[in-house]
């Protein structure tokens, strides 16, 4: 009995569907992605010895000041005077409240961000530090 012998070819794989999936991967992901926002100043956090803390998802309240007496919610600029007007103009609008202050600010200046929350009695907040 005779065996008919087909000749082999080499096998090719079409690779364009993969490659389509992959290019949209990377464009969800890029699109996706939520980058850090610029910050108003540069501030120059003073060090800690103690652990990190995990960054929340979403609505938080970020209050810089600097050594000048610059005092930032966000990105808006505010007087350490109407600080605590806009805190109580502004209440419960937010799930985390983040002071972030130059290591080199005068301790009054500190003082007066605590204060503006304490009056508006708000407690509850997130000292931001050097790792």
């Amino acid at each position: 009995m005779t065996y008919l012998k087909y000749p082999r070819t080499a096998l090719t794989v079409d690779l364009s569907a993969m490659m389509d999936v992959v290019f949209l991967l990377i464009t969800f992901f890029l699109l996706a992605a939520k980058f850090k926002p610029i910050e108003p100043m540069a501030i120059e956090a003073p060090s800690t010895v103690t652990g990190g803390v995990d960054v929340p998802p979403n609505d938080i309240l970020t209050v810089n000041f600097n050594q000048e007496g610059k005092v930032f919610v966000g990105s808006e600029e505010i007087s350490i005077r109407d600080l605590g007007s806009w805190v109580k103009a502004h209440p419960e609008t937010w799930d985390h409240i983040w002071i972030k202050g130059d290591k080199r600010a005068p301790f009054p200046i500190f003082q007066a961000v605590l204060r503006a929350f304490m009056q508006n009695k708000i407690y509850h907040f997130t000292l931001v530090t050097e790792i």
